[in-house]
């Protein structure tokens, strides 16, 4: 199966749906589907910089969807001069959890 961030088109069957049925994707499509969430994704790291009050030396992704070209793209687009790098995509947000877990629940009695 193709990825259709890695692909410009993308063939899904729908055959659970009916037999035989197929819908065609392509990448412009899931561009525009996304723009509100590369959006929002922009904002989130607008204000974590202004929090940090500094520009990052480099940007760690992680998750799921750090493994989608498109984000990485918007990521270099907006911020170009700052190494992206990743880790292990799913490990290091069960890791993330499981610290913030632990923070809320250690306290309790």
């Amino acid at each position: 199966a193709s990825i259709l961030s890695e692909q410009p088109l993308n063939r899904q069957s729908l055959a659970e749906l009916e037999k035989g049925l197929e819908a065609e994707l392509t990448r412009e499509q899931l561009a525009n589907a996304s723009a509100l969430l590369l959006e929002k994704i922009g904002e989130l790291m607008d204000e974590a910089i202004a929090a940090a009050g500094v520009q990052p030396d480099r940007i760690f992704v992680t998750g799921g969807s750090a493994r989608s070209p498109l984000i990485a793209r918007f990521i270099r687009q907006k911020l170009p001069a700052i190494p992206l790098e990743g880790g292990d995509d799913f490990g290091s947000v069960a890791a993330g959890l499981a610290r913030y877990a632990e923070r809320l629940y250690s306290s309790q009695p």
